[in-house]
């Protein structure tokens, strides 16, 4: 009898030892992008300079068109961004030339980090770092110029996606800004 008590209770405590041990089931930890794979989205784009609106500044009525139409896609954008987000930027101008594809992260609108593509943090001070909040003011600062501002827009979120600026007479004041693969950050 007194083995079976001894049992009973070496038995009846297992579970519980067990239990203690273990702690609660807890959600898979949601994973960020790595760098690399983030920068995979700079080889496809489904918006092109093939799809943007051209407003030639020195025709009547084309600022009043540009600013109108950066007005309602800014409305939009306002709706439905991210209070925090990362994207994909790349400005190419005559001068200074090509920079290359930044990951710009921003926080309430404004940028709080940047990198290259490997990995090395970008300068936030630099002509080429900005947010999406930025680049919708540049574009309307276009419209003062005489020229022809070409731009395409991010169908889901509605920011310009595709920039390009031509200050006339031109040929070396081009400006080429690419915006893509805008994601929500925690």
């Amino acid at each position: 009898m007194t083995k079976a008590i001894i049992a009973m209770l070496i038995f009846s405590c297992i579970p519980v030892a067990c239990r203690a041990g273990r702690s609660a089931p807890q959600k898979a930890p949601v994973e960020r992008p790595t760098l690399a794979s983030t920068f995979r989205d700079t080889a496809v784009s489904n918006v092109t300079l093939n799809d943007a609106q051209t407003f030639e500044l020195r025709k009547p009525g084309q600022r009043y068109a540009l600013r109108a139409t950066l007005r309602q896609k800014r409305e939009l954008w306002e709706a439905v961004r991210p209070r925090d987000y990362e994207f994909l930027l790349r400005v190419d101008c005559f001068c200074p030339g090509h920079r290359g594809w930044l990951l710009i992260e921003a926080r309430r609108g404004q940028p709080l980090q940047a990198w290259d593509r490997t990995g090395k943090a970008a300068a936030l001070s630099e002509w080429n770092t900005f947010s999406i909040d930025t680049l919708f003011e540049m574009v309307d600062r276009a419209g003062d110029m005489d020229g022809v501002v070409q731009v395409a827009f991010d169908p889901r979120w509605h920011f310009p996606a595709n920039v390009r600026t031509v200050r006339l007479p031109g040929p070396d004041a081009w400006t080429i800004i690419d915006a893509r693969g805008l994601r929500p950050v925690r």
